[in-house]
């Protein structure tokens, strides 16, 4: 089949350490006087009680050295010419054996690079017992091949007095969802603390007490760190809600998810996974991180794959994904990865836009007539920041003015070069409204690329301004979605595009009038032949 083989093409990784088994994962979620804000003390010296390493030779390899090359080769792999100069605040990153999830992992803790960091509180789902709350170990370090990790203990300590925190043994003894992460840190990171957080069944209303007890301890040189594998797809996990086009549909399902991640919609994050049933199995430690991140912080998808991607093997798979959160700077823009002013601009030049629209126009010839997919250097003159930032873009496909197929990502991810060609081919060949492109119509196919701006919660319908705006609904754990140019290109005023895109997400025409939420973005569109600048 065309579609198999062009999605696995374009989603091979540049690894095959597959010399581990894969030991996935499955949970379901699991109150005193606060105390005032301190700031770091001295850890309170007391003899050493080491948590010894449940996955040396399992999960990744046992003797250092060959864990401190796998390690570096992830890290070497995952490397990127530049990375933004805000401040790393957050990391979500995966928890399968390294030969698995290894490589998503490393596109997170490279961005550790030139960051003042000296204390990590980790949040991880446990999986091996089962209780409500929050899990410290009694301990004082963690250790793993690489040596010893010292746990803050005077942290530790002051979270052991909050009702919904306390010490559960067997949480801990073969937890891998927190170990799992320590090589990556050791290896980049000189020194540091741990505050090692292992969560249970936590109740919705326990995620924001357990937030405030955190909150004290997050100083500007703690890195947060929420573990978690995406879908757990497959009779294995006894998830199956779709049974074709595996690929696809994972990728849709777990986007739906890191959308509302990278929006930081805690409530919209939690009403997707019950809706969707997603088996995501660190989504309290998300959740629990959405509560502790602050305004000024937003959200880059870095790395997403799934097992299925690096097996072939998709009747039973787990997806990966890194996502980092940084502080925002007054004026900047850290989805665009930091650089300088010009960079960080929204806009693309004349040159990008062609640029875009020539990847685009390979892409899509090249996975029509070859079945293949088209080989770009990264060292590539054109290659701008912006076209290696991470953005939101969506490429529509149309013949005589009639659409022919339109997919995208609302939220970055991966570098926008990359993410065009990834949408190019799913608007040709999975846009499930259409018979994928034929050879014979590519001569009379013109495409457009929107790129889009992050969205923005607005208070409400009256928010959004037709011609200017695209426009989010969320609604009862559902959403949909029309980009910029569709209300104008249709007659629509703002009454009639709500009510058609209520539809589009499933609900009734009016359910956007009551208890729904609305989020808006810009996009700058431009299509072939008229490659120039445009908000619509």
């Amino acid at each position: 089949m065309i579609k198999m083989r062009v999605f696995k093409t374009f989603s091979c990784l540049l690894f095959l350490l597959m010399v581990f088994l894969l030991t996935a994962c499955s949970q379901e979620p699991a109150s005193k006087k606060l105390p005032q804000k301190t700031e770091p003390q001295k850890a309170i010296k007391e003899p050493e009680k080491i948590r010894p390493s449940a996955l040396a030779g399992s999960w990744y390899p046992a003797e250092p050295d060959t864990l401190r090359q796998v390690v570096d080769n992830f890290l070497s792999t995952a490397s990127r010419e530049s990375y933004p100069k805000q401040k790393l605040f957050a990391l979500v990153s995966p928890h399968a054996g390294y030969a698995y999830s290894g490589l998503a992992a490393a596109y997170g803790y490279n961005r550790l690079r030139g960051q003042e960091i000296e204390r990590v509180i980790i949040l991880a789902p446990s999986h091996h017992a089962p209780y409500r709350g929050v899990s410290i170990p009694d301990a004082t370090h963690y250790e793993t091949p690489l040596g010893k990790v010292p746990i803050d203990r005077v942290i530790a300590k002051k979270l052991l007095k909050y009702p919904l925190f306390s010490t559960v043994s067997e949480a801990h003894t073969e937890e891998h969802s927190l170990e799992i992460q320590l090589p990556m840190l050791q290896q980049t990171l000189s020194n540091f603390s741990l505050v090692p957080l292992v969560l249970g069944r936590v109740e919705m209303d326990q995620f924001q007490e357990i937030a405030d007890a955190i909150k004290p301890f997050l100083s500007p040189k703690t890195l947060l760190v929420a573990s978690s594998d995406f879908t757990h797809y497959g009779d294995r996990f006894d998830y199956t809600p779709f049974h074709d086009n595996h690929k696809a549909e994972l990728s849709k399902l777990d986007g739906g998810a890191l959308d509302r991640i990278l929006a930081k919609d805690f409530e919209g994050f939690l009403k997707y996974k019950e809706s969707t049933g997603a088996t995501i199995c660190g989504f309290v430690s998300i959740a629990t991180l959405l509560k502790l991140l602050p305004e000024n912080v937003q959200g880059s998808l870095l790395h997403y794959y799934t097992s299925g991607d690096l097996t072939g093997e998709y009747q039973n798979s787990v997806s990966y994904a890194s996502v980092a959160f940084y502080e925002e700077k007054k004026g900047e823009d850290p989805s665009l990865g930091g650089e300088e002013a010009q960079s960080r601009s929204p806009k693309l030049n004349q040159r990008e836009q062609e640029t875009l629209l020539k990847i685009a126009r390979n892409t899509l010839e090249e996975v029509v007539r070859f079945e293949t997919i088209p080989r770009i250097s990264l060292q590539h003159n054109d290659f701008s920041p912006k076209l290696m930032s991470e953005r939101g873009v969506f490429v529509t496909l149309k013949i005589d003015g009639e659409l022919r197929g339109c997919i995208g990502n609302i939220m970055g991810r991966g570098p926008l070069f990359l993410s065009t060609m990834r949408n190019a081919i799913n608007s040709s060949l999975q846009d499930q409204r259409f018979q994928p492109v034929t050879e014979e119509e590519l001569e009379s196919i013109k495409m457009e690329i929107s790129v889009l701006t992050p969205p923005q919660l607005v208070s409400g319908p009256e928010g959004f301004v037709v011609g200017k705006h695209g426009i989010i609904l969320k609604k009862d754990g559902v959403d949909a979605v029309f980009l910029p140019q569709v209300a104008p290109e249709q007659g629509w005023d703002r009454e009639t595009t709500l009510t058609h895109l209520a539809g589009k997400a499933g609900l009734p025409s009016d359910a956007w009038k009551k208890e729904a939420e609305f989020w808006v973005f810009e996009a700058q569109v431009f299509e072939e032949g008229k490659a120039v600048t445009s908000h619509e």
